[in-house]
């Protein structure tokens, strides 16, 4: 082999090596990059469950069970209802991101005392039913379904799930219907 086709072949082999450190390099740096952005993405759900005070609110009503608000006159109380629905949305946005798996279940844990204290609660519970039969009957998808989907596969037992599922009233559960379905 002559010198210029050794130096040839020591300069390939260097830029492959090069080339190869670098793409590790930006490799490492593209993964680092996207797990500040994760960490930043789960802070702002974080904030925005604990710290806005509507959603902290109606929070608060669930966890408590201080106030009877679920009843057929809610439907009609618009600031009501948009508040509550403001904040199942907003599990149901948490329940979506963990189903189609955005969020590990490591970082969904960061909200589901929240999400079990809600789906708990009886009036909660009611709401939802009242949601999800009038959707079914209306050949549509509740918009809080992911929600929804939760309760029935992570609160409620065998027995009170076939209840949930059932648009008899009086419902076993005790659920009235508010809903006209």
């Amino acid at each position: 082999m002559e010198a210029t086709e050794i130096i040839a072949l020591l300069t390939l082999i260097a830029t492959a090596l090069i080339g190869g450190l670098g793409g590790t390099f930006a490799l490492l740096q593209w993964s680092k990059s996207n797990r500040i952005r994760r960490t930043e993405f789960v802070r702002e759900i974080v904030e925005r469950l604990e710290f806005d005070k509507e959603l902290a609110d109606i929070s608060y009503i669930l966890d408590y069970e201080r106030e009877k608000w679920y009843n057929r006159e809610y439907h009609g109380d618009k600031e009501k209802e948009q508040k509550f629905d403001s904040f199942f949305s907003y599990l149901t946005y948490i329940c979506y991101l963990r189903k189609t798996k955005s969020l590990t279940a490591k970082e969904f844990t960061l909200f589901e005392y929240t999400i079990r204290r809600a789906c708990s609660n009886r009036q909660a519970q009611a709401y939802l039913w009242n949601l999800h039969h009038w959707s079914k009957r209306n050949n549509t998808t509740s918009s809080f379904q992911y929600l929804i989907d939760y309760l029935r596969e992570k609160v409620l037992d065998e027995e009170r799930r076939a209840n949930f599922d059932s648009d008899s009233v009086p419902n076993k559960n005790g659920y009235e219907k508010n809903l006209g379905f």
